[in-house]
């Protein structure tokens, strides 16, 4: 992707690369960062649904990830911190397929 800014002076571009990602990726990189397996199940299911097509329960298996999530940072099993990155990402998902 190239970006040019221009003003009465001086022209400049800059060119980056954009990686676009599957839903099914996604939810691999979340996969990679999940330290409980009990999450884990939550998002197999999730990414087995949406690649099969029924996004509907893929959606309801994340929302479900999402408050097991929580309630495992509550109980000190999962770090804030690896809460916040995972959330991120199957909330990117959720936006991506909803």
């Amino acid at each position: 992707m190239a970006v040019r800014v221009s003003d009465d002076d001086v022209t400049s571009v800059q060119t980056t690369t954009v990686t676009v990602l599957s839903a099914v990726q996604g939810l691999q990189i979340v996969l990679d960062l999940c330290p409980e397996i009990l999450l884990d199940n939550k998002l197999e299911a999730a990414q087995k649904l949406i690649d099969k097509g029924n996004v509907s329960a893929g959606l309801s298996e994340l929302r479900d990830f999402l408050a097991l999530l929580d309630a495992k940072v509550k109980i000190g099993r999962v770090s804030e911190a690896q809460a916040d990155a995972m959330r991120a990402m199957v909330q990117r998902v959720i936006a991506s397929i909803s």
